[in-house]
């Protein structure tokens, strides 16, 4: 499909132009703004088609020194088609013949350093990504991390629980999970990263699920809560979800996909819910959307006996959302009660999950 090589990235940029244009030699190679957008629109092609177990003769092992290319040039002048190139990474390394050749220097010693020093919370996680699924594929760790998954945190001892963080409106695994909106004195820009292990002794592995969550969409296919969650199910599968007790984090609609994911597929998961309209919630309430959610929450209380922990958090103060549209948002400190509020959750659900083994 691509070669990677320098000339192969340059060829992007040929503008062709009239003989009698002098300055045409000048700007024969001038990135244009179209041909980034072509550029973006290719790469979003080839995520939709890494997404899930591809042939590999559709696409030249050749596409990883192209990428890397890509996100060298782009890594400081456009943030969405760098993190583009890396999530195509992540995709393509199910695949041994990908895998294999990242270990390509250049790639390597990159990908190494921004694990821990990438420029912002995407990166690192996206670099973590990469180098698990290139770690699976050689046979290292036994399970992958596909397009809507990310392991936050990954303890040195065997967890004892999976902890599942799952955004909610408007959200993603970059922003929902952050100190506070203000950027002075932040210590964490996602907070079940960096600080859970710190207090919590038990050793556990944090796994976020990233979704389109957009209040309006005009374009495209919108998924429903089946749907979504018979997507999570299988990628959370991959990537080692079930094989020990699970505890959900749930912020908004999250907690509507985490209770659909249970319901179908029999798990008895501990659960905190920040702010989920587990019945209806006036500011977007739809005729058919209640009956949908009273559905739901009918179908769920038939098995939440079984679910040994389940707390639900509601918000007090109203923010603005779009025009004259008010709701209640939640942002989480080190010091706050609700932070508070999710420690002892997982000290008891982890006591919980203990007792169960």
């Amino acid at each position: 499909m691509v070669t990677g090589d320098s000339e192969s990235i340059i060829l992007l940029w040929r503008v062709a132009c009239p003989e009698e244009d002098l300055a045409c030699p000048g700007e024969w190679l001038a990135r244009r703004p179209s041909q980034v957008m072509r550029l973006f629109q290719l790469l979003r092609i080839m995520f939709v088609k890494t997404e899930f177990p591809f042939d590999s003769s559709m696409l030249s092992v050749d596409v990883v020194p192209f990428l890397y290319v890509v996100f060298t040039q782009f890594r400081d002048s456009n943030k969405e088609l760098s993190l583009l190139a890396l999530k195509i990474l992540a995709n393509i390394f199910y695949s041994e013949p990908y895998s294999r050749k990242y270990l390509r220097l250049e790639w390597l010693l990159l990908l190494s350093s921004m694990v821990t020093r990438g420029k912002c919370l995407e990166e690192r996680l996206l670099s973590h990504k990469i180098c698990q699924n290139a770690l699976n594929t050689l046979g290292v760790v036994d399970y992958q991390l596909r397009s809507d998954v990310y392991e936050l945190f990954l303890p040195e001892k065997e967890p004892e629980v999976d902890l599942i963080m799952i955004h909610g409106l408007c959200g993603s695994v970059a922003y929902t999970w952050r100190q506070k909106d203000h950027s002075s004195n932040i210590v964490s820009d996602c907070w079940p990263k960096d600080w859970l292990y710190l207090d919590i002794p038990q050793p556990m592995r944090i796994i976020g699920i990233d979704y389109p969550s957009s209040l309006m969409q005009f374009t495209g296919m919108i998924e429903s809560l089946q749907v979504r969650a018979d997507r999570f199910k299988h990628q959370l599968e991959a990537a080692g979800v079930g094989r020990r007790p699970i505890v959900f984090i749930c912020h908004s609609m999250g907690g509507l996909l985490a209770k659909r994911w249970d319901i179908v597929h029999r798990y008895a998961a501990s659960r905190i819910s920040y702010s989920c309209f587990h019945r209806s919630e006036q500011s977007f309430k739809l005729p058919s959307d209640e009956l949908l959610l009273l559905q739901l929450n009918e179908d769920f209380s038939k098995i939440s006996e079984k679910i040994p922990v389940i707390v639900s958090m509601v918000e007090t103060k109203e923010s603005d959302l779009i025009g004259t549209l008010n709701a209640r948002l939640n942002s989480v400190q080190w010091h706050s009660p609700s932070y508070g509020v999710v420690l002892n959750f997982l000290r008891d659900s982890i006591q919980e999950a203990m007792k169960r083994k």
